[in-house]
């Protein structure tokens, strides 16, 4: 009601404001797993996780198609992820590329 008080005054303030606290007041009230959903107005509750995306089998055959040669670009582009979520993958499963036989 401060809100309000303080607008008072300015009826071009307090008409939009006033049509704003209607509209929220008549919304049906948000439960709880509604709260956790993924929302543009801010943070949530739970984060998108790459194992939301990728099975066990995609993650060995990222691995496999790294060590053959693949880059990483490539793969992120393949299995619709960023480059670091590669990296991280790679580096969680112990991926190295194999070095051709005779390169120092």
């Amino acid at each position: 009601m401060e809100l309000l008080r303080r607008y008072s005054n300015r009826d071009d303030l307090l008409k939009p404001l006033v049509s704003v606290l209607e509209r929220i007041s008549e919304e049906p009230p948000v439960t709880e797993e509604e709260a956790r959903l993924v929302s543009a107005d801010g943070p949530t509750s739970r984060a998108w996780h790459v194992s939301d995306r990728l099975t066990s089998a995609d993650i060995k055959d990222l691995v496999t198609s790294y060590r053959a040669g693949n880059t990483i670009r490539v793969l992120a582009e393949q299995y619709g992820i960023s480059t670091s979520s590669v990296k991280r993958l790679l580096r969680e499963h112990g991926a190295r590329r194999q070095r051709p036989r005779g390169a120092a």
